[in-house]
This record gives C-alpha cells, structure tokens and sequence, in this order.
C-alpha cells in the first residue's frame, strides 16, 4: 500500500515492519505499518477488517497497535472517524511487553469517532520466561471519544499460565484490561456500543514476591478534568489467579475516574463480577482480596441505569471486601443498584487497611439523592487464627453519605449474615447492617428501608455460640433533621446452625430503627398500624436510640396499614429509648398530625390526643362508601341498554323504510277484506273506508335478507360525589330476515358486538383508580305489524364483561382482573299511526336485567388486598316512547328518513345493587344504586337508495347526576 509521506520515510518504516513481524510471535500476512498514523490529515491506508497489529520492540518493552496516531508534531483534524473494525483473536504474548491496544489517539485536539466493531483476545505466553503480564486496552486517547451503538467492544487478557499450562515460574502474570480510557485534560468519553472486559490472572509458582492480579475496567477518564456519558451496556469481570505468595488482588470496575472535576453520567446497565485468587504463602503481603464497582469517581455521578456488582474475595493471609454499587461525591441514582458480596478465607485475624469485608449500594462523599431500588446483600468470611477456623467481621450499607443532605425515595433492602464455624471458643467478629449511614444534616426519606441481619457462631457441633448481630435502619453521626415517610423495619436473628436453647437476652442481637450519635430533631415518623396491641409495641417501643438530644418537633405520624388489618384504638409506643419519666409527662404527644400513606379509600384513621396518664392513641375504622367494581356495573347497565336500543331502532327502521312517502290510496283492482292491492303500483293501499288505519305498504319484497354495522361511541359521566367518567368504542353487527314478502310485517334476527371503555372514577374514596372493560356480547330479536297498527318487539341479549382495574396511587398501587355476566331482556309494544306521510309511533316497553359476578381479591403491592363479594342483581324497568319520522325521496330515489323522538325509562325495582368487602380482618356491605328516571332523546337520520342505505344518529340518557350520549353510524344493506 502506498502512502504520501516522503520516500525515505517510508523506506525506513517498511523495513521496521519487516524486522519487527519477522522477530515476532504473532504472524501478520500483510503489510501493517499503514497502522502506524503519523500525519492524520493524509490519506489512509489501513485496511477496513485490521486483524493483525502494528508491533514496536525495544531490550525493555514491546507495544501492540492496531491503529497508532502517534503525534509527532504534525497538525490534527477536530475529528476522526474510525470505520475499521479491529479483530484480534486467541493471540499469545511473550515477554516484556508494555501494552496492547486497539486504538491508541496521542492527539489531544483531534476526538476520535469510532462506529465498528473492536476485540482483543490475548493471554500471555505459555512458555513466558520474563513475565507474563497482560496489558490490553481497546482504546486510549488523550483526546475525546466517541462510540456509536454499533462500535461494540469486547476486549478478554488472560495472564501467563491462566489457561492451564503447568509449571510456570515467572513473577508477573497480571492481567490488566481496560475498554475505553483517556488520559486528556477535559477529554469527553462518550459511549453509545456496548463494552465487554474480562481479565483473568495468571497462576504462577514463582517463590519470591510475584503478583497474579487481575484488573478490569470497562471506562476510565485519568485526566483532570472532563466528563464519562455511557449508554451502553458494560460487562465487566476480574478473577483472580493461583500464586504461591503475595497478591491475587482482583480489581473490577464499570466506569472509573480518579478526578474531582470529571461528571460521569450514566444510562446503560453495568454488570460487574470481581473474585479474588488463591495465594499459597504465609507471608502477611499475600493478599487475596477483591474490590468491585459499577462506578467509582471522585466527582459528580448521576445514574439512570441498573447496576449489578458481585464480589467474592479468595483465600490468602488478607482477603478483603470493598464493594459498592456507585461511589462518588454527590450521587443522584434513578437505577436499580444490586450489590452482592460473600467473604473468602484469611490466614491472620490481625486487622489490616485491607482486610475488612464492607459493601455498599451507594457510596457518597457528599450529597446523595436516591430515587432507584437498592439491595445489598453481604455474607461473612472466614479467618485462621493459630489454625483455627472462626468467622470474619462482616459489615454492608445500603446507602452512605458524608455531607449535605440525603433524600431516598428509592427502597432499600440489606442483608447480612455472618459466618459459622466448629471452633469451640468465642470470638469478638460480628455482623452488622445498616440501611442508611450518614453525616447529612438533612435527612428525609420515603422509601422502605429493610435491614436483616444473621449473625454468625462458632462452636456449632456442641449447640454453638451466638456472635453478635446488629440492625439498624438510620444511623446518623451528626446533627440532624430526619423526616422518613418510609417505614424503617430492622430484624436480627441468631444464626440457623445453632440448635442449642438460648434465652433471648444471651442471644446477643441488637435492632434500632434510628440511632444518632448527635442531636436528632424529627419532624415525620412512618408507623406501621393493624398489628394487635402486644406486636405493635415490640416492633416500635424504644426502637430509637440517640446519645444526644432527640426532640419531636411538630411531627408528622405517617400511616401505613398492615396486610391484617383490623379495625379499632391502639395506644402508639414511646419511640425514644432514652426517654425519662420527666420528659414523657411533659410532652404525652409525640405526633402533632397524622398522614395517611397507604391507607386504601374507605379507611377512616383517627389520633387521639394524650395525656400524663393515658398514651397518645390512633383509631382505624374501616367504612368503605363506594365500591369500583359496582358502580362498574351501573355503567355497564347503562351500556347494555344503549346496545338494546340500538337493535330496537334497526327493528322498527327496517318497518318504517318499506313506508311510501305522501302516499294517496289507489282504487283496487280486487279488494280483500276491505284493503287492495294496486295493480299499477303493486303496492298495498289503506282502507278505502279509513285511510288513516294503515299507511301504505309496499306489497311485496324481493330481498328478504338485511344485515348491518353500526361503529358506536359512549360517552359517560356522573356528577355525584361518587362519580366518574367513560368513554366507550365498539361496534355491533346485526342480521334481520324478513318472514313474510307479502306483507312486511314480521322481521326476526341475531345480533353481536364488542365494546371497550375506559373508566376514570373521579369521585371520593376511590383514590386514582380507572378500569377498563371489554364486553361482548349476542343475541336474538324480533318484530311483529299486525292488522290494528300495533307492533310488538322484542331481544334477549347476554353480556361477558371482563374488567381490568388499576389505583395508580402511588403509595396505593392495585390491580385487579374480573368478570361478570349479565342477560337483559326487553318486550315493546307499539303503535303505528301515518297523518299525511308523517309517522308517529307511541311505544311503551318493559326491560329486565340480571347481572352476575363472583367474588375476587385485588392485588395491592403497598397495603392489605380488598376482596369483593359476590354481586347477583335483578333489576326491572318500564319505559315509554313516542317518535316521529318522515320519508322523502328525492330525484335518482334517494330515500331519506329523519327520526327524533324521546322516551323516559323508569326504575320498577328497588334499583340497589351490593356486595361485601373485605380488608384484612373486617368485612362491610356496600350498596350502590343506579338512576331511578332516566330522559332518553334520540335522533337520526337515514340515507338509502335500491338495497344500500347509512344511518347517522344520536341516542341520549340524561338522569339526576348521569348522563350519557351515544353517538353512531349505521351501515346497512339488503339481498
């Protein structure tokens, strides 16, 4: 490949390349000095698919490319994009190497875009007689970077001897590897492609202090200043090697900078694993410990991503834990932190900086604002001390901050346990769990906080011997305010494996929701309620502890119900463990109001004010008002009858389209009992003697088949105190078929359809709940003219309601999945009456209606689930309408047809409809009921010509506190 660089120039970097391939382990089958760029204004001429690197030596290093800016002097472009795809596959390195990279920017004005993909799979050599250090990095620059979501990495260096090779003796087999870093003053790491790293240390035998450490880092940012974006998906993973002294230290982070002035933002998920090695030695430096982080910076971190960290620590003299889910100065996390860690084995109890066992979710020095879910979950190591097995002190943290103020809407969950062990003596490790520990003066919370703690034993195959376990909720080291809204719940319980019978006083388990070590003003507490009187004392009596000064100023009592809920009057615990007499009787109140946070609608809570000889008390009385899934049935009652009216109005529609417009009767050729038939018009005329018995009637017609659609639209809304609103689409299909050719007089039909309606229940006690609910349904009708005008209707129609319903209270959140069945069933009677081409028709009609549903449990993720009782309603209604319509026909026969007409339906029964609802232990009765008159106007208008006709329309229902307009479009045709 040619180059624009002058001739000597080239000359002498051609004949370096041939020197260095030929001296080197790797075969490279083509010209790779293109990848050595010095000038990168020129045109380039590196292959797109790199699979072979650009190699510089020296007696004390040896350097790897595949693509190398190397700044000697010349000027850069602001950007370079990079298409090349970099591969390196299974490459074995021998010794004194220095590093092997990718890419490699030494430019720091010029930013690199790279949009392909780049890999790294090298360990080192298997044969290595120097080292077997491993140094991989995908790519480093000085100047910023740019990844596209296509540019994915994924960079594995193994050290010397990690695969397996036996007896190797050198003293370094390291790996460390690094996917994306700068060194840049105010370098900008953008990320957009996803980032795998592995590093594995080697195994060695080398007797003298070697290192078979393993670090891994998906991004780093070693200059200054500057700042890390990441949206892709990080995999990170360090595991430790085999060595016969010093360290197996693994080190494993997502992103990492070590600067006060580079802001790291995140929105891609990171996945770190760290475990630490093995070491063999005695020595008091061989160490076998891990340190694991999502994030670690020294400046501002704000996370919108979830994280996930692993860390177990091997075995050696040391075998320390350091793990935390985001560490950084002020933290704001929105993501789900994960943390998990379990201890390894130590050879000495001597505490040293390295041999502590501490987790972490998050991790601030300054302030922290949490609004993502953290678990933390921690599990005790052990140590040999003069041979004998016994368990390590094991600490973990939810949440840790040491200025400003801390603020956590986000739920916290830590476990801990400790260790156990046969030995037969005592030890002074312990385990310990906190959920929030902080410095902050402001400290306001309202999240759940779930501290577990197990402590560990020793001496278990005689019984064992409890080992100390502490739970704590909040522990604060400053003066403070605290307001937590979020209920603390701290448990600490001895370890399984001890079977011996100890009195709970020896069991040595200790539990506080809030300790400080300073003045603690309180301005809201959350409490728990529903528990019997005897629990709910245990849980919160002297469960907060502080050394100084504890004042409850104006304070909030925050009220969460339990799953057992159950109505009546609790006296509220003394909280304050210090508390003296004195202090007790000169403020009796410790809550000067009270909020309710997942109280559900129709729980009344109370707070009762105390005095010197009677507790502060706080009353429950569950007396629902309303119940969703009944007024869902009023408005699905409601619905049933719209779709009931629809098929009436077809019915009569399909009577009065065969009507003549302005007819005059004709003279018949034969009269018949007293009608004819006219020969001219075929068709039948009214009685000669009384023209206004019976309007003219087409005598006969050919398509006795019609079929329809009407798409439909519902709107609803109730003004009541329990009211809603709804909004409803389907459509209903229909089939009518004409009996009698001759006369017209008698239409029978089937009828379907599906609707779907959504719910906003707006009125009170119903929190922010809305439903929605599909109903299908079918059924049959008929219609029937007789000789005196009259006309008799009728449908029967049953109904599959399935409702899905939600509370999108936030401190209430519930669903549920339901259904119900309902028939409904309506005879009419009617009169035909035509005065001049105008027809009125005076109807009166009777409905029955019967609705059915068994009994369900709502799913409520915050508080106690409701269940419904069953519902089994009858209800009868009577009904009066009169309408009047007129048909025009205009030039080419177009028929058109308005109707308006009114209607009140009036209740018959008692109108009630009920079930029962449970909350935890308490069960009431609520009855709902539906309108009692109801004003139904109507009107449509019909377009049809030959056997096609569309019917526009509108059909409401107006009672004291409801209304609901229907609104339609009709398509029809006969055959």
């Amino acid at each position: 490949m040619e180059h624009n660089i002058p001739m000597l120039k080239a000359i002498r970097s051609v004949c370096l390349v041939i020197a260095l391939v030929a001296s080197s382990q790797i075969n490279a089958t083509a010209d790779v000095s293109a990848q050595h760029v010095t000038n990168p204004f020129e045109s380039q001429g590196y292959a797109e698919e790199i699979t072979a690197p650009y190699i510089v030596s020296s007696p004390s290093y040896k350097n790897y490319w595949g693509l190398f800016f190397d700044n000697q002097g010349a000027a850069a472009p602001d950007s370079y994009t990079i298409a090349s795809s970099i591969v390196y596959d299974e490459l074995s390195i021998d010794g004194n190497n220095f590093a092997l990279y990718d890419i490699q920017n030494q430019f720091s004005n010029m930013a690199l875009n790279v949009s392909k993909h780049l890999q790294i799979n090298a360990s080192g050599a298997d044969n290595a007689t120097i080292n077997g250090f491993v140094n991989l990095v995908g790519i480093d620059s000085v100047g910023s970077v740019t990844t596209s979501s296509d540019a994915s990495m994924v960079i594995i260096g193994k050290g010397a001897g990690a695969l397996g090779a036996g007896a190797i003796t050198v003293q370094d087999v390291r790996a460390d590897v690094k996917g994306i870093q700068t060194t840049g003053d105010g370098a900008a790491l953008t990320v957009n492609g996803d980032v795998t790293v592995e590093a594995h240390g080697g195994c060695t035998q080398y007797d003298a202090t070697g290192q078979t450490n393993a670090q891994a880092t998906g991004i780093l940012h070693s200059g200054s200043s500057g700042e890390i974006e990441n949206s892709g998906t990080l995999n990170v993973k360090a595991y430790g090697g085999i060595l016969t002294s010093q360290n197996a230290n693994v080190k494993a982070n997502g992103i990492t900078s070590n600067s006060s002035e580079v802001r790291i933002t995140n929105r891609g998920n990171i996945n770190v694993e760290g475990r630490g090695g093995k070491t063999t030695s005695s020595k008091t430096y061989a160490h076998a410990g891990v340190a694991a982080y999502g994030i670690d910076g020294e400046s501002e971190v704000v996370n919108y991503g979830n994280i996930s960290v692993y860390a177990k620590s091997g075995s050696g003299m040391t075998s320390s834990i350091n793990a935390s889910g985001i560490r950084g100065a002020d933290i704001e996390n929105h993501g789900s932190i994960t943390v998990e860690s379990i201890g390894g084995v130590r050879s000495t109890s001597t505490s040293k900086p390295n041999s502590y066992e501490n987790t972490y979710g998050l991790y601030s020095t300054g302030s922290l604002n949490n609004s993502g879910k953290v678990s933390v979950t921690s599990q005790g190591g052990k140590y040999l001390e003069s041979g004998t097995e016994l368990p390590s002190t094991v600490f973990a943290a939810g949440l840790y901050s040491t200025s400003g103020e801390l603020k956590n809407t986000g739920d916290i969950s830590v476990r801990v346990e400790g260790a156990s062990c046969n030995a037969g003596r005592s030890s002074d490790r312990y385990a310990w769990g906190i959920g929030v520990q902080t410095y902050a003066a402001t400290i306001t919370n309202t999240g759940t906080i779930d501290v577990h703690v197990v402590g560990g034993s020793v001496d278990t195959d005689n019984g064992g011997i409890p080992l100390p376990a502490y739970a704590r909720g909040i522990r604060i080291y400053n003066d403070a305010t605290l307001n937590s809204s979020g209920l603390i719940r701290v448990t600490a319980e001895m370890s399984p494996s001890i079977t011996a019978s100890i009195d709970p006083e020896n069991q040595r388990v200790s539990t506080y929701q809030v300790v400080s070590t300073a003045d603690l003003r309180i301005t809201g507490y959350a409490m728990e309620i529903g528990h019997e009187q005897n629990v709910f004392n245990r849980m919160y009596q002297g469960t907060i502890y502080s050394s100084g000064e504890l004042t409850f100023d104006n304070t909030t009592l925050y009220v969460h119900l339990t799953d057992n809920y159950k109505n009546g009057l609790y006296d509220i615990p003394r909280l304050w463990k210090q508390e003296t007499a004195e202090q007790k009787a000169a403020t009796p109140n410790q809550f000067a109001s009270l909020a309710s946070v997942n109280v559900p609608p129709g729980v009344k809570v109370e707070l009762f004010p105390g005095n010197a000889s009677t507790p502060q008390r706080i009353g429950l009385n569950y007396e629902p008002k309303v119940s969703t899934p009944l007024k869902q049935a009023l408005i699905s009652m409601e619905l049933e009858s719209h779709i009931q009216s629809i098929i009436h109005d077809d019915l009569a529609g399909r009577m009065m389209f065969s009507i003549l417009p302005d007819s005059t009767p004709q003279q018949s050729d034969s009269p018949d009992n007293g009608y004819g038939v006219s020969s001219a018009t075929s068709t039948m005329v009214a009685s000669l003697s009384n023209p206004n018995v019976l309007p003219v009637i087409t005598a006969k017609q050919p398509n006795l088949h019609s079929v329809f659609m009407r798409p439909v639209y519902v709107n609803s809304y109730d003004s009541a105190s329990s009211g809603y609103s709804s909004n409803t689409y389907g459509f209903v299909l229909g089939y009518n078929y004409n009996v009698n050719e001759e006369r017209n007089d008698c239409y029978v039909g089937f009828h379907a359809g599906y609707t779907r309606g959504d719910i906003r229940y707006t009125g009170e006690d119903y929190g922010k709940r809305k439903e929605f609910v599909d109903t299908y349904f079918g059924g049959v009708h008929g219609i029937r003219r007789f000789d005196n005008n009259l006309m008799l209707s009728g449908e029967a129609s049953f109904f599959y309601v399935d409702s899905d319903m939600t509370d999108n209270n936030p401190t209430n959140r519930e669903t549920a999945r339901h259904d119900s069945i309902s028939i409904r069933a309506e005879a009419g009677l009617g009169y035909l009456w035509t005065i001049n081409g105008h027809n009125i028709i005076p109807e009166i009609g009777l409905q029955y209606v019967w609705q059915h549903r068994d009994p369900f449990t709502t799913d409520n993720v915050d508080s106690a689930d409701i269940t419904y009782g069953t519902m089994d309603n009858h209800e009868l209604y009577g009904n009066v309408r009169l309408k009047w319509t007129k048909q025009f026909v205009t030039a080419g026969d177009w028929r058109i047809t308005p109707l308006i007409g009114a209607g009140v339906t009036q209740l018959l029964t008692d109108g009630e409809i009920s079930n029962t609802m449970r909350l935890g232990n308490e069960t009431q009765l609520v009855v709902d009921q539906g309108e009692n008159t109801t004003f139904t106007p109507e009107a449509n208008i019909t377009v049809g010509k030959d056997t096609y006709y569309a019917t526009i329309g509108y059909t409401g229902g107006f009672g004291g506190t409801t209304k609901n307009n229907l609104f339609w479009l009709q398509l029809g045709v006969k055959f």
